[in-house]
């Protein structure tokens, strides 16, 4: 019983470890965004710019990115 409750807890830290990783670096970020954009996946360049958005230095580069994502997914009110 000890050893399944220690092996429980031991899974649940690595999860919580792995959840806690840092995300890209946000310039990479951009970068795999316009490289999704390149291949017209517009929801993968979505994502990617969602996530650079919040820490990248330049954030009117991304939202105008962003932007066109959305308009090429259809979404004229968001973009």
């Amino acid at each position: 019983m000890q050893s399944r409750i220690r092996a429980t807890t031991l899974l649940l830290l690595v999860v919580l470890l792995l959840g806690a990783a840092p995300d890209a670096n946000p310039d990479e970020l951009g970068r795999q965004g316009n490289a999704a954009f390149e291949r017209q996946d517009f929801r993968a360049a979505l994502d990617f710019y969602t996530r650079a958005e919040e820490r990248i230095i330049n954030p009117g580069l991304v939202a105008y990115n962003k932007g066109v994502a959305l308009y090429k997914l259809g979404d004229f009110h968001a973009a």
